[in-house]
Parts: structure tokens; sequence; C-alpha cells
């Protein structure tokens, strides 16, 4: 008896792990977040993300301001109206005594810590305080959803 019953369970565990072997898995079925869209994108809205290594760096673009991220502190200015020179977007402001200049080039780019590869490089100098000589980064970036258009195509 116990052999009968022993059997009619391996069978019936044997049935339920093959049918869920060939159903197909579902995963989390909430929605990503929607690509922005040109006409809708809030001034507010970050429309652009650059970042790069040695030192680690963080740069934010929306149509009131550039937030620069540093290790130790963050510049903040006015996002001016960029200027494309031979296919480069570059954005230079002034502000409280900081300097920032952005150049933003269309080029596949490595940040050197993993496998991805954005589409924009960007070279970033400023100035904190008034100090007499600029710092410069060197780094990688990429446009949020379809916001692209935002700016004149390099």
């Amino acid at each position: 008896m116990k052999t009968i019953l022993y059997s009619i369970l391996l069978t019936l565990f044997g049935t339920i792990c093959a049918c869920n072997q060939n159903s197909p898995q579902v995963k989390n079925s909430q929605p990503g977040p929607k690509p922005l869209k040109p006409d809708t994108v809030k001034s507010s809205e970050v429309y652009f993300r650059g970042s790069g290594t040695e030192p680690f760096w963080g740069l934010e673009i929306s149509e009131q301001k550039i937030v620069l991220n540093l290790l130790e502190d963050s510049i903040i200015v006015k996002t001016p109206i960029p200027h494309t020179i031979n296919g480069v977007q570059n954005f230079t402001a002034e502000e409280n005594g900081q300097k920032l200049m952005l150049n933003i080039r269309k080029g596949d780019c490595s940040d050197g810590m993993s496998d991805k590869i954005y589409p924009y490089t960007l070279k970033v100098s400023y100035q904190k305080n008034r100090a007499q000589q600029a710092s410069i980064l060197n780094g990688c970036g990429a446009f949020v959803g379809n916001a692209q258009t935002n700016l004149p195509n390099p």
C-alpha cells in the first residue's frame, strides 16, 4: 500500500514539475518608466546625465540648471543656451564665483568601470570659488528617454 501511495505521489510531483518547466516565466508586470517626450519635458526634469571616474563625478542637465556632483561638493549653475561648434555642444555658465564649461560630443564612450557604452563623450571644466586654475574632468553621458531633441543635434 505504501509503495502505491509513494508511486502516486511521485507521479503527481513529476507531472507538476514538468508543467511548471514548460510554462513561461512571468516577470514583474509593472510597467517601467515612460520615456520622456520632448514636448512634455518639464523644466525641472533631467534630460541628460553624465558621469566619470578618477575622481568620481556625476552631471545632470535640466532646462533650469546643470548640477555637477563632485566627491566633496556640488556646482550648480543655470542652464545656458548651448552653442554647437564643429558638432560639439558647448555650455558655458558662470554664477556665484563658480564657472562651468561643458562639451558634449557624439561618439561611443566607455566609463572604464563597466561594459556599458554611452553615446556621448563629455569634457567638463570647472572653477570653484573664483579659483585661478580650472579643473578638467572627462566622462560619458546619455540623454534620458527621447529628450535628445531638446538640444540641437551635434
